[in-house]
């Protein structure tokens, strides 16, 4: 019986008994199948779901920035945004970047400048977020901004 409580513990969903029958031991094993493969989709579906989030995220965070750039943010207006960025705002600061010319910037064509500014924007806000949560864009601006929790 102690055995059966530690297979309880462990996660186990049901025993068989002996004597068996060839039926039961069947019935069973295609259950614990059934229950495998089910545990597989609903693990499947979460990963997929999560990946859509993750491809949708970067989008919410440039429709906030641009709110916030051009004073269309108002609470109720962004509370969803936060709310699925998982951010709050409640204090916070904003940091500028502007990329100099001095590594002749303006002399690359138009597509290797954006490749360049988001390569900078997702380095810059991996890092920013080791320590604090943020947002951040380079699509409504010759600069990158971000804004940073307090």
């Amino acid at each position: 019986f102690n055995y059966a409580k530690e297979a309880m513990k462990c996660g186990v969903k049901d025993y068989i008994l002996k004597p068996l029958k060839k039926d039961e031991l069947i019935n069973k094993i295609k259950e614990a199948v059934y229950y495998i493969e089910e545990n597989k989709n609903k693990r499947k579906e979460e990963i997929e779901i999560k990946e859509r989030l993750k491809t949708i995220q970067p989008i919410v965070q440039n429709e906030l920035c641009y709110a916030f750039i051009n004073n269309m943010a108002t609470a109720d207006s962004c509370k969803g945004y936060l709310e699925f960025l998982n951010v709050s705002f409640n204090s916070g600061y904003c940091i500028i970047m502007s990329i100099k010319d001095k590594y002749k910037y303006a002399a690359i064509n138009e597509i290797e400048r954006v490749e360049m500014k988001n390569k900078i924007k997702d380095y810059v806000y991996d890092y920013i977020n080791l320590t604090r949560k943020c947002i951040s864009t380079c699509l409504y601006t010759n600069d990158i901004v971000f804004f940073i929790e307090a």
